[in-house]
């Protein structure tokens, strides 16, 4: 309803099935996305979502390899000198009256990650969009 909301405009390429909590990791992705629409500037957001597979080494087996997925918008950005800080529980950037919110959104998405074998971490610059990327584990096809 947010997104409609807000009239944002989510391209999402094919995603990886993986091994995993899917309410967790559902989880990831409304926090995630929710953080694009919110931190979106002024114009309607326009936020992708990407996945990308990742070998450790050429001829690795499944155990070797990650899946990267990013969620990436063209929203205020976050300055270098908070990008660690943001996955801090209950730590803002911004005040209650410029975005509501409780400051665990990013937190729970890290702990879930990394609950699940994976890691987070952002790419940012003020005023040029952020990308939230996270790995998972590969899975075998066949399972």
């Amino acid at each position: 309803m947010r997104v409609a909301e807000a009239d944002a405009e989510i391209d999402a390429g094919p995603l990886p099935v993986v091994e995993g909590d899917a309410d967790q990791l559902r989880q990831v992705f409304q926090n995630l996305l929710d953080n694009a629409v919110e931190y979106s500037g002024d114009g309607p957001p326009r936020i992708e979502v990407s996945a990308r597979r990742v070998d450790a080494s050429v001829g690795a087996d499944v155990d070797d390899c990650t899946w990267v997925v990013s969620v990436s918008d063209d929203g205020i950005g976050i300055a270098p000198a908070d990008q660690e800080r943001i996955f801090e529980v209950f730590n803002r950037l911004h005040s209650r009256d410029e975005h509501p919110g409780t400051g665990i959104g990013l937190s729970l998405c890290e702990r879930i990650v990394e609950r699940h074998g994976g890691e987070i971490w952002v790419d940012s610059e003020p005023g040029e969009g952020t990308t939230v990327s996270f790995t998972l584990p590969a899975v075998d096809a066949e399972q």
